[in-house]
């Protein structure tokens, strides 16, 4: 017969068994738990990725049919306009030679208008296609913009070009182009300024846009900034990647700053 030692001795064994298999079915569970909080975690991860993906490239394909539409209006306005206003000018020369001196003066005055609109048109057709801004760079896009928009005498604008020659791809010079064309027409259409300030600066890496006006600005808090154009802004921003800071006070004007590193 076993001894009383020996049973105690079983008894210890079949309770340190004990132990062992609870603490292993804990651990079982734990890990069943850690690896069912893994793969959620992951679905999770996998099903945002794919919809940043998604919205990214439904931004990218807007993106794409707005500067289609630029470059067809743009070659719209060369090749047809331009060219019907260039035989309308010449019909004035034909007939400026058979009409009376009172006569001749009004033609000449619609010659000249119809030059002017033929230049407007020509500046026009360059900032809508995109590989003339390609051509020239960004930095010579946004002067060539300026200069357009001084002549028109809507305001004054001041451009600083504070930064050495550098790269960007050239989709995102495009985009990064009809940004600061968005902002210069939210300027004319809502802001009332009689100047405008355009810097284009490098911080290391980083190529910075800065637009300021002295317009009436707005309440960053209290009202709602929303709008076609501004939220054309922010989806070219988020798809080349820019960061888009803008500041305004009420009777302060508004400021843009554009950040996106460089190629």
């Amino acid at each position: 017969m076993p001894s009383e030692n020996d049973k105690y001795n079983e008894v210890i064994i079949v309770i340190i068994a004990g132990i062992i298999i609870f603490w292993a079915l804990i651990g079982c569970i734990v890990y069943f738990i850690m690896q069912y909080q893994r793969r959620r975690f992951q679905h999770a991860r996998e099903k945002a990725d794919l919809q940043s993906a998604f919205e990214k490239n439904l931004l990218q394909s807007r993106v794409e049919i707005q500067e289609q539409a630029f470059d067809q209006i743009s070659r719209e306005l060369h090749d047809n306009i331009g060219q019907q206003l260039s035989l309308a000018k010449l019909n004035l020369n034909t007939l400026k030679t058979i009409a009376s001196q009172q006569d001749q003066d009004k033609i000449e005055s619609s010659r000249e208008l119809i030059s002017n609109s033929i230049d407007q048109i020509r500046n026009i057709s360059k900032t809508l296609l995109g590989e003339k801004i390609n051509s020239i760079g960004i930095a010579e896009a946004i002067k060539n913009e300026t200069e357009r928009l001084n002549k028109t005498g809507i305001f004054e604008v001041s451009f600083t070009n504070a930064s050495p020659t550098f790269e960007l791809n050239p989709q995102k010079e495009i985009i990064l182009f009809r940004m600061v064309q968005e902002t210069l027409n939210n300027i004319i259409r809502h802001a009332g300024a009689t100047h405008v300030m355009i810097r284009i600066g490098y911080e290391g890496t980083l190529l910075k846009i800065f637009i300021q006006d002295n317009g009436k600005g707005f309440n960053l808090e209290t009202e709602r900034i929303s709008g076609i154009g501004l939220l054309n802004m922010k989806n070219r921003a988020q798809t080349i990647g820019a960061v888009l800071n803008i500041t305004s006070a009420v009777d302060q004007g508004t400021t843009v700053e554009i950040i996106l590193e460089s190629s």
